[in-house]
């Protein structure tokens, strides 16, 4: 999530993203503005589910990682 209490969850990809990690991202907000999102993609965030969350996109969006995983070797 977006947000969280000390470190938001932008804050958290960017600090993963420093030591390397490749592992994928989905975030799940209630905050949905477009440079927020912005900073995501840059980030490399996997996809964006603006809450409350259906589960029909959450479960699609799961799929789409681990396909993406898969194919990616990883």
């Amino acid at each position: 999530d977006v947000n969280m209490p000390r470190m938001n969850g932008l804050d958290l990809v960017e600090s993963v993203r420093s030591q390397g990690s490749k592992v994928p991202f989905l975030m799940l907000s209630t905050d949905g503005k477009p440079e927020l999102m912005a900073r995501g993609r840059r980030l490399g965030v996997a996809g964006w589910i603006v809450k409350p969350v259906k589960p029909g996109p959450l479960a699609n969006a799961v799929r789409s990682l681990i396909e993406t995983a898969a194919s990616d070797g990883g």
